[in-house]
C-alpha cells in the first residue's frame, strides 16, 4: 500500500512483514508468494525490508531537521523584511551599523564632503519605492511582447503603493477546495499532466496584499489581495475599490450615435484594456474570447507571468531591484540624440540628403 507525502509525491508506506502476514495467534503465516521463494532469496528480501525501514528513519530525520531549519530561517527572513519596510515607509531611520556595511553609504559621505547638499530632509522614507520595483522587476510586456503589463494609469496608482506584503495562507477544507472554481481548473491541469488531484491538494498557500496610502484613485482602506495555492494558481481575490470613476483596467471612449428619426447623442462606452490591476480578476470561460476581441492578454496568462515571480523573487528581492534601477546608466533616446545633433550642427538628421552628397541619390541618413 502507499500514502501521500505532504509535498504531493507518492511514497511507500513503512513495511513490516511480520505485521502484514501475522495471524491472530501463534506464529506468523508466510504469504503464498513468499513461500515460493528459495530460502537464499528470501533472506535477501528480508534484508531489503530492514534497509527500507532504515531509509524511512533517515528520511524522517531529514524532514524534521529541514522543517526546523525552515522555521528558524523564516523568522530571520521576516525580521529582515519587516525592517526593510520600516525604512522604506519612514517609520525608522537606518542605524549606523547598517551604514557601516554599505558601499553606497561610503560613496554618499564622499558626495557630502564634496559639498552636495541634502535637500530632502522633509521627505519620509523612500517615495515611490514599490512603483519603481514593480516597473523594474515585472515584464514590461506580456503575450510575446504584444501587450503592455503596466499602463500609464497603473503608474499613477502605483506611485501611492506603500507596501507589498507576502504572507502564508491556509486554503479551504478539501470539500470546499474541490468545489472552488480555481481548483477545478487546477484539477484539469494536473490530470492532463497525469498527476493525482487528491495527492496534490495543497495544504498551504500564500497571500499577497497591496497596501496604499490615501489617494484620489482607490479606497486605501480596502486592501487588494491575491490568495493563491503554492502552485501559483489563484484561489480568490479581493479587488481594489476604485473611486471617482477611475479604473485603469477599462478604457472609456465617447462616440456619437445616430438613431433614425432622433437627434444624435453622445454615449460613453468602456472596453477592457491591458493593466497590471487585471491580476485581481479571476479567469472565466469567456476570458479567452474577450481577450482576443479586445486585443488584450488573457487573465490566466497574466496570473501565470506575474504571480509566482512576484511571490518567489520580486517581493523578497525588492531592494535589489530598486538598487539596480539606480546603478543603470540612462542612455539618451533616439529623439534626444537627434535633437542634440540638430542643436549642435543646425541640421536635421532625418532630412533626405541632396544630390551630390556623399551618400548620393537622395538617400536618408540617420546620424
Amino acid at each position: 500500500s502507499a500514502v501521500v507525502a505532504s509535498d504531493g509525491s507518492m511514497m511507500m508506506q513503512r513495511v513490516f512483514v511480520r505485521a502484514m502476514c501475522s495471524a491472530s495467534a501463534g506464529a506468523p503465516i508466510m504469504p503464498s508468494k513468499m513461500r515460493k521463494l528459495p530460502a537464499s532469496i528470501l533472506r535477501r528480501v528480508a534484508a531489503l525490508e530492514t534497509l527500507q525501514n532504515k531509509y524511512f528513519e533517515v528520511e524522517q530525520a531529514y524532514r524534521a531537521r529541514l522543517l526546523a531549519i525552515e522555521s528558524e530561517m523564516k523568522g530571520k527572513i521576516e525580521e529582515v523584511m519587516n525592517l526593510r519596510q520600516e525604512i522604506v515607509s519612514g517609520e525608522k531611520e537606518p542605524t549606523e551599523e547598517m551604514l557601516k556595511e554599505s558601499d553606497l553609504a561610503a560613496a554618499s559621505s564622499q558626495w557630502k564632503d564634496a559639498g552636495i547638499q541634502d535637500d530632502a530632509n522633509d521627505v519620509k522614507g523612500i517615495p515611490g519605492f514599490w512603483a519603481v520595483v514593480l516597473k523594474a522587476a515585472m515584464p514590461s510586456e506580456v503575450d510575446e511582447g504584444t501587450k503592455k503589463l503596466i499602463n500609464e494609469k497603473d503608474e499613477q496608482v502605483l506611485e501611492h503603493l506603500i507596501e507589498v506584503k507576502l504572507e502564508r495562507w491556509q486554503p479551504a477544507a478539501f470539500h470546499e477546495f474541490e468545489a472552488n472554481e480555481a481548483s477545478k481548473r487546477l484539477r484539469e491541469k494536473l490530470e492532463q499532466e497525469g498527476v493525482d488531484f487528491k495527492a496534490a491538494v495543497p495544504d498551504e498557500g500564500f497571500q499577497i496584499s497591496f497596501i496604499f496610502a490615501p489617494n484620489a484613485y482607490l479606497d486605501h482602506s480596502v486592501i487588494p489581495k491575491l490568495k493563491c495555492y503554492n502552485t501559483g494558481e489563484v484561489a480568490e481575490t479581493e479587488m481594489p475599490e476604485w473611486i471617482n470613476g477611475y479604473n485603469p483596467t477599462l478604457r472609456a471612449r465617447r462616440k456619437k450615435v445616430k438613431r433614425k428619426g432622433k437627434p444624435a447623442e453622445i454615449v460613453t462606452e468602456t472596453k477592457p484594456r491591458d493593466s497590471f490591476f487585471r491580476i485581481f480578476q479571476m479567469p472565466s470561460p469567456e476570458d479567452e474570447d474577450e481577450a482576443a476581441e479586445h486585443l488584450i492578454a488573457p487573465i490566466s496568462q497574466l496570473h501565470e507571468q506575474v504571480i509566482l515571480p512576484l511571490a518567489e523573487h520580486v517581493i523578497t528581492n525588492a531592494a535589489g531591484y530598486y538598487l539596480q534601477t539606480l546603478t543603470q546608466e540612462d542612455f539618451p533616446s533616439l529623439e534626444e540624440t537627434a535633437a542634440r545633433y540638430k542643436k549642435e550642427t543646425g541640421k536635421d538628421p532625418f532630412v533626405e540628403k541632396e544630390e551630390g552628397d556623399e551618400l548620393g541619390n537622395g538617400e536618408t541618413e540617420l546620424r
